[in-house]
């Protein structure tokens, strides 16, 4: 880790800059055509901002979605080039393509992920998400922890960065996608189906189902504490709103972003007007949920228990990293157990509450 450590500094330090010339001299022609491609509909400028990477107009209410914690969905992400790569495969996946000819399939999945790359001229939080993917692999084959490999593409990244809002795109997109890589609790299969009766399923299923929902919200409030100190000074929404991304987040995520994708490349009315429909839907029913949710919040500087609950909340993070890619049998692996994840979520949750009444 240490020697990629020092390889990567040098490469920042020393080509930054031509990374930075390189990125505006190539992709502006592969942007300005994507942008171009967009229709002329009232919602052009949001298939512009989802699949090419340009600001937003006044005609969306950022204010609603920045209330839900769900307005990082409205400007393209790591997390959009992840939803793609996922619609791609399954489709592939679907049509027999990905099974019989596997080398075609990954030759579309990249050249689709390079398109996007260029098409946002080498933002840094889908920089970040393609150099992610694809030293992933060859990391993993190589032992690195999934830490250590968040941080290999987060410095990799570094060189694209050109101002101080691309560093903190950069840092919240690389402290989601560290929390998100996170192993799922292990799910036992239990015994098989003839010898249960309706009552152990029953019960089964439904541990099954506190587990998962257990482990999202742990996630969640994770991420909140994570990304909280970047952006609260911009408005961060209240912690309880921010549990609407358990269900309206990759909701949003696989329906919007590979949706604004065919609006923009294929030109036909009926896929217009889908998109109009399901983009005007969206922007009604979250304008609906946000008038009985909390109001986002905003603060200037932190006071001094603001940083100790901090400090608690980071160190209880980075003990649950250190307790998963330590555990030498990962079934005995007691962070992944359902009580130790319910009470790390229930004092964070409850410590991020109390903070709004600071």
């Amino acid at each position: 880790m240490w020697r990629f450590a020092l390889l990567a500094t040098a490469f920042t330090l020393f080509f930054s800059e031509s990374v930075s010339t390189f990125a505006a001299t190539w992709s502006e022609p592969v942007h300005q055509l994507c942008l171009s491609e967009a229709p002329n509909i009232l919602s052009r400028d949001v298939l512009q901002s989802l699949i090419c990477g340009s600001a937003l107009s006044s005609s969306v209410d950022a204010r609603v979605w920045k209330q839900l914690g769900l307005v990082h969905l409205l400007v393209v992400s790591g997390g959009h080039l992840v939803v793609l790569d996922f619609v791609l495969m399954k489709l592939l996946g679907l049509v027999g393509i990905l099974q019989r000819w596997p080398r075609l399939s990954q030759t579309l999945r990249w050249s689709l992920m390079t398109a996007m790359i260029f098409a946002n001229q080498f933002a840094p939080p889908v920089w970040r998400a393609y150099l992610a993917m694809a030293i992933g692999e060859p990391l993993h084959r190589r032992g690195w922890t999934s830490t250590q490999r968040g941080l290999a593409a987060f410095w990799l990244a570094l060189a694209a960065v050109g101002s101080s809002g691309d560093l903190l795109s950069l840092a919240l997109s690389a402290i989601c996608a560290w929390i998100l890589t996170w192993p799922r609790p292990l799910l036992s299969r239990g015994t098989t189906q003839t010898s249960r009766d309706l009552k152990n399923q029953l019960t089964e299923t439904l541990m099954r189902l506190v587990t998962r929902v257990t482990w999202a919200l742990l996630i969640q409030t994770l991420i909140w504490w994570g990304t909280w100190p970047l952006i609260a000074r911009f408005g961060a929404p209240d912690p309880l709103a921010t549990l609407t991304n358990l269900l309206l987040a990759p909701l949003l995520g696989v329906l919007l972003v590979p949706l604004a994708l065919l609006a923009l490349l294929i030109h036909l009315e009926i896929i217009h007007l889908l998109w109009e429909s399901i983009w005007e839907l969206t922007q009604y029913s979250l304008m609906q949920l946000a008038a009985h949710l909390p109001r986002t919040w905003a603060k200037e500087t932190l006071s001094s228990e603001e940083i100790a609950l901090l400090a608690c909340a980071l160190a209880v993070i980075f003990l649950k990293v250190l307790l998963i890619e330590r555990a030498s049998n990962q079934t005995h692996n007691f962070a992944r157990r359902l009580h130790v994840q319910f009470v790390l979520f229930s004092a964070l949750m409850c410590a991020a509450i109390g903070m709004t009444s600071l």
